[in-house]
Order: C-alpha cells, then structure tokens, then sequence
C-alpha cells in the first residue's frame, strides 16, 4: 500500500472510532439546555458594558450553576452529551474562573436565568425547582441560607427556548390589610440568528427592572462547535470587536467651584444637590469617616431615566506633600499595594452599605499639574440590580488637605457617561 493511501485509511479509520466514540446520553446535560446535535463545545460572548459574568460568578456557583444567557463563558461537553469543562471571562476577557468538573445539584442549575437581580451581599446558595411534563423548568425560588430571593416563572417557545422569564422579589414586597404589592422585573428573549440544525447563534435579551431607569437590553453571541466541525478559532478573541464602545459625548458643561481650591466643569444635565440631600446622602458613609469628609459639591443627574453622580470632597491632611514625593519605584504598580487597598477600601466601603463587585488596578495619573491616585470599581447599586461604575481620585493639595473627585453611574450606561464625566475630570484648574 502506497504510504499517502495508508494516510487517508488512517484518517478514515481515526474519524470512525471518534464518532462511534461519541454517544450522546438522553436526558444530558445538552438535552436539558434544549441544544441539538452531537456539541463538545459551546461559547457566548455579550454586546454590554456591565460586567454580566462577573455577576453571575458572584451570585451563583459556577461548579453547581451554568447559564449561556450570563455573559462570556466557554462550555466543554463530554461524548455521553454532559458538562466537563467551563470557563468563565470578564468584561475584559481575562479568565475569572475555570471550572474542571460541573456538579448540578438539581435540574435548576439549567434553568435559564440571566445575573442581573442578586442584592449586594446576597449569593444563591439554594435553588428549588418545578419542571413541567417536557422536562422545562417553569419556576425555580432561589434562596440565600434560608431566605427566599426570588420566585422565578419561565414561559418557552415551541422550540424549547426560553421566551419570557418573570421574577418576583420578595424582599421588595409591600402586604398589608389594605394593599399588597409584589415587585417584579421581567426579561425576554429576541432570537435573531440560527445555525442549520435550530440552535440559536444570537440572541437580544430586554431586561425590565422595578423602576425604568432599570431597563436594559444586551446581545449575546454563541458559537458551538460540533462532532464533525474542525477546531474554530476561540470566541473569547473577538470580544472586544463584538462589544466595541459606541460613546457619545456632551460638549454643554457648567462651570463649578471646588471650594477655595479651583474650578472643574461637569455636564449641564447634572444639577447641583442641597445640603439637605448631602447630609441625608452621609448616612452611607461610613461612621469612621463621617466626621472627617467635607463635601464640596455634588451632583446628580436631574431625570429618572438614569442614576449618575459627580461629587467633590475635602479631607483635613497632615501638612505632607502627597504623591508628589514619591519615588519612580514607589509609582510603579505593585500588586501587593493594589490588594492592600482593595481590601482596605472594600471593607471601608461595606461599613456604609456598598459592596464591590469588581476591583482594577489602581494607578496614578496627574490632574492640573497634582499627582492623584485614581481607583476604579464596579459595585452594587443602592436598591438597583444595575452594578455601578466608579472612579475615585485622590489628590493631596500643596497646604496637606486632601480633595477626592468620585463619579459613578449604571455600568450599563458606561458608553452613555464615561467620556462627559471623563472631560470634566480632566476639565479641574487648581
């Protein structure tokens, strides 16, 4: 036999044993997710600025709990059509958790709930199903310890796929003899694309919260690889293209002092806040800290279709120079020093009520000729199921005072906010 025949028998031969190999199990793992074919691979990336894995990880446990509706994830089957492998990306499609072996302890690990709803310190830890006689989860009641979060109903298509999911929050309720009034927030699913065999390959998911500042819809893009598919390139590297920023900015600013100290412009749909609206707002500082902050100004934006704030603090120093003596080494980032202030910062913060989602590194920059530490988080929103995007800065003043510039807004307006509150950042004259 001519050695490039016995290549292609062996190919052949290869190819045989690797598809009798694969005998996908009725009732798998892929059965239970409404998926059809012989997969070994499925992956989503998400069109959102709000970090959608990083709050699915949070909240329920990867290892027990698997959604392809939750943000960037690669999931890896088995020949018999079961979970072995899943691997979850951030919003910046660095890896934030790597699962080896998938344990679901009911069929509720399947049901097709999206992240977006856990308080700030809550996590699932329990989750309790019904399944209707097609085997779809219809209500699913997740609890934290002992106590019920949500109430959960799904609605499906003919096909399987899930067309409506309502979640009632219980925690939010309002019973009386007079009134009763459950809160709930509903999500639907637009299927836009499909792949020859019906499974879908995009997907636009409207999220409707309790109030409409809530509302939200993000795109999802899957890619599944099947038996007899060659290696496709991984969907984590196209990301970034998918998820591309479209910002906008607002060139109308308003010109605000800060205190003695000089002069920033913020956007004019901010509007300047009481006294009484910041005495009220200091109850979310952190009594250790409530005596010392003096706030300068803050403000809010001024409609209820969106929740953003710039503010502006004093803090007594100690007469030192700041950042400004510090040395090039001491500049340079150290990742000892960043989980240092991540943890004093977090623990500061949880004091006051707030709890954070996401830390980055921090860094130093330079504001109107001051070195300024600047500090960067996604947390929980104050009664809002929308993570919050924050930028602090630290800024220590030639008399030894301190001034600390902090705005935030929905992590989902990211491409709404960040280059108006950007500029006025970059807008301060000391």
């Amino acid at each position: 036999m001519k050695p490039l025949n016995f290549f292609f028998l062996f190919q052949s031969v290869f190819l045989l044993f690797s598809c009798q190999n694969y005998e996908r199990k009725s009732g798998c793992h892929l059965d239970k997710m409404h998926i059809k074919g012989n997969v070994v691979k499925i992956e989503t990336i998400v069109q959102s600025t709000m970090p959608l894995t990083e709050i699915y990880a949070n909240a329920f446990d990867p290892q027990c709990a698997i959604s392809t509706y939750a943000g960037n994830i690669t999931i890896e089957f088995d020949n018999d059509g079961n979970i072995m492998h899943s691997t979850g990306y951030g919003l910046n499609g660095k890896e934030i958790f790597d699962v080896g072996k998938f344990n679901p302890d009911n069929d509720g690990s399947f049901s097709p709930s999206i992240p977006i709803g856990p308080g700030a310190n809550q996590n699932i830890s329990n989750i309790k199903t019904i399944t209707s006689a097609n085997g779809n989860v219809v209500n699913v009641k997740y609890y934290d310890g002992n106590d019920l979060i949500w109430n959960q109903k799904a609605y499906y298509n003919e096909d399987g796929t899930v067309k409506l999911i309502v979640k009632e929050y219980t925690k939010l309720s309002i019973k009386s003899d007079l009134i009763n009034i459950s809160y709930a927030d509903t999500t639907t699913f637009c299927y836009l694309k499909y792949d020859n065999l019906g499974n879908w390959t995009e997907t636009e998911v409207s999220y409707k919260g309790v109030l409409p500042m809530h509302a939200h819809s993000y795109k999802i893009k899957r890619q599944i690889t099947y038996l007899e598919d060659d290696k496709k390139p991984a969907l984590i590297d196209e990301l970034s293209a998918y998820n591309k920023p479209n910002m906008t900015t607002t060139y109308a600013t308003d010109l605000v002092p800060i205190g003695e100290y000089g002069t920033m412009r913020i956007p004019h749909y901010m509007a300047l806040q009481s006294n009484d609206y910041i005495n009220g707002v200091k109850d979310f500082i952190p009594s250790s800290l409530r005596n010392q902050m003096h706030n300068l100004f803050m403000s809010v934006y001024d409609d209820k279709d969106a929740y953003a704030t710039i503010s502006v603090n004093f803090i007594p120093g100690d007469g030192s120079n700041g950042f400004d003596d510090l040395s090039p080494e001491e500049l340079e980032y150290d990742e000892e020093m960043n989980k240092f202030i991540e943890e004093q910062n977090t623990t500061i913060m949880a004091q006051g009520g707030t709890y954070v989602l996401k830390w980055l590194p921090y860094k130093f920059t330079t504001i109107s000729g001051r070195r300024a530490l600047k500090l960067t988080y996604y947390r929980y929103g104050n009664g809002s199921p929308i993570p919050v995007y924050c930028e602090n800065y630290t800024i220590p003043m030639t008399d030894g005072n301190t001034i600390c510039v902090i705005f935030s807004f929905q992590s989902n307006l990211y491409n709404r906010f960040y280059n108006d509150f950007e500029n006025s950042i970059n807008s301060i004259r000391f």
